[in-house]
């Protein structure tokens, strides 16, 4: 076995982990397919999925926030009758209907925060549902998401908050904002997406009405999920692997847990056409994990967006260029316009500023071992299997250049958007209709949009570009996208659109799994660079 070899076996995806649910009875040995049928048939609390407005809506409704992709096993519901000692339940219905019918409802819904503002328990009667921030109207969903805060719903000193699979603990701190009290976040400023459960920590929210399969597509890497049946804690679903020939290969599955996070327990298909689509999904999920990881610690970076603070006309780009000569020089920071910048983070890393195709072109090439030496190194550039500067010299900083690189590389498959395709954002309704019906984004794929930005008086044309991040583990639209126009973030399509709604998608960029597995492989003993 040879290096190479061993290095992709150790990395290599584990296999689906076959889990007992609440039945002892459920092993978590291999399951043939005949038996996991059989089993299938024998089990009793299973109801079919739930078919309303939510489920007709999904698509457009996650594309437009950022909550997590959740399933409902339970549709969220108000509880009018908790509330009469609030305000009367006809008043309580009448708010939510206008909320619901309202034309535009955006200016809907802030006349209704106005009017409200500090009747907490009146705002939770009329804005959740079973402790969940729910609707099925695309547009007020957004609205939502955009404009509610946890503390316009409460003032109590703690609160819940239960995401998809995940649960926090926040608490009021001195300024009278919310913040997470645990993990990863402590500290943070806690916000309130779309399909959050949120409640008062001193009243234990119910058994949760979800499950999550995002774990379980990030594990397995189905792009796609026909929800059949589903009980509180078995989920019974067709799990669409994508095969060599671009087609998806369907497999009848039972996945179970302890909701909301679920797990496969078995599959009900033993042919070689599924054997080989999921092997080409475990590869994939290797891959993105590669390229997931640069992309994470991007993030804990903070990499700034390659524009000046107290910016003189257009200077975009221009950071770079000191910020390098400093580093080469050894220095701890440089300065423009007499505003100084640190060369390295807190923890030494080199925080070289960006503009959007740098984080696509260093993901790349971390990914594959290209990278700036840090802090106590040599100064200096380490070399991997990918090198932009090499391929592109000084060109790279350019989103076109790129865009064409990727065309005449073999490896990378480019779809150009043209004609009727170019919807620009501000006409969301088509926008995302096309991205539902004609997009086919994938996850890892590099988007490029472009049109006139209004901090350019809309007399220019721009480019911007980032990856799809996630999709939606049931429609398989893209939900979430990462980039830099700022400092590297996840966002949605309206955080990311928004700032200038005049640009329509103009590229889709798709490295082969192929050429990544290839680029991303990093390179014994890497050569050095000064």
């Amino acid at each position: 076995m040879t290096a190479r070899e061993a290095s992709v076996q150790s990395e290599r995806a584990s296999p689906p982990k076959e889990v007992a649910a609440d039945d002892p009875g459920e092993t978590s040995g291999a399951v043939s397919a005949r038996a996991c049928s059989e089993r299938i048939r024998g089990l009793t609390d299973l109801r079919p999925a739930l078919a309303g407005a939510f489920e007709k809506n999904r698509a457009q409704l996650l594309m437009r926030t950022s909550g997590a992709p959740i399933v409902f096993h339970t549709e969220p519901e108000p509880d009018d009758a908790r509330w009469q000692r609030v305000a009367r339940p006809q008043v309580i219905r009448a708010y939510r209907q206008h909320l619901q019918t309202a034309r535009w409802s955006e200016p809907a819904l802030k006349g209704l925060l106005s009017r409200l503002q500090g009747a907490r328990p009146l705002l939770r009667a009329v804005l959740l549902s079973d402790g969940y921030l729910y609707t099925t109207n695309p547009e007020l969903a957004r609205a939502l998401e955009r404009n509610l805060t946890l503390e316009a719903l409460f003032d109590a000193p703690r609160l819940t908050l239960q995401r998809g699979g995940e649960r926090f603990d926040l608490k009021r701190d001195a300024r009278g904002h919310y913040v997470h009290d645990d993990g990863a976040l402590k500290g943070q400023d806690a916000k309130l997406l779309f399909l959050d459960r949120v409640s008062d920590a001193s009243v234990p929210l119910g058994p949760p009405l979800h499950f999550d399969l995002s774990e379980a597509q990030q594990r397995l890497g189905f792009e796609a999920a026909r929800v059949l049946e589903q009980s509180s804690s078995r989920v019974v679903a067709e799990l669409g692997y994508r095969g060599a020939d671009q087609e998806l290969v369907w497999e009848k599955s039972l996945l179970a847990g302890q909701t909301p996070e679920v797990e496969l327990v078995c599959g009900t298909r033993a042919d070689g056409k599924l054997s080989e689509a999921r092997e080409l999904a475990l590869r994939r999920v290797v891959v993105w994990k590669r390229l997931e990881r640069v992309i994470r610690q991007q993030i804990a970076e903070e990499l700034p967006f390659d524009e000046p603070d107290n910016e003189w006309g257009q200077q975009d780009g221009h950071l770079r260029q000191r910020w390098r000569e400093a580093y080469l020089a050894g220095e701890e920071r440089y300065d423009l316009n007499f505003q100084f910048y640190p060369v390295f983070t807190a923890s030494g890393a080199p925080r070289a500023p960006q503009v959007c195709i740098d984080f696509i072109s260093e993901t790349l090439e971390r990914a594959s071992g290209t990278r700036y030496r840090g802090r106590g190194e040599v100064p200096g550039r380490v070399i991997g299997r990918l090198d932009f500067d090499a391929l592109l010299g000084e060109q790279r900083r350019s989103v076109q250049p790129f865009v064409e690189y990727a065309k005449r590389e073999p490896g990378i498959e480019v779809e150009d958007f043209t004609g009727s395709q170019r919807v620009p954002y501000q006409f969301r309704g088509r926008f995302f209709a096309l991205l539902e019906a004609h997009a086919g984004l994938r996850q890892g794929d590099i988007v490029v949009i472009r049109g006139y930005a209004p901090w350019d008086m809309n007399h220019t044309e721009h480019s911007h570009s980032f990856f799809i991040f996630r999709t939606d583990p049931v429609t398989g639209v893209p939900i979430r996208l990462i980039g830099n126009a700022g400092h590297p973030e996840l966002r949605g399509w309206d955080r990311e659109m928004g700032r200038a709604p005049r640009r329509s998608l103009r590229h889709r960029l798709r490295p082969s799994l192929e050429w990544l597995e290839r680029v991303t492989q990093p390179a014994p003993g890497a050569a050095q660079a000064g």
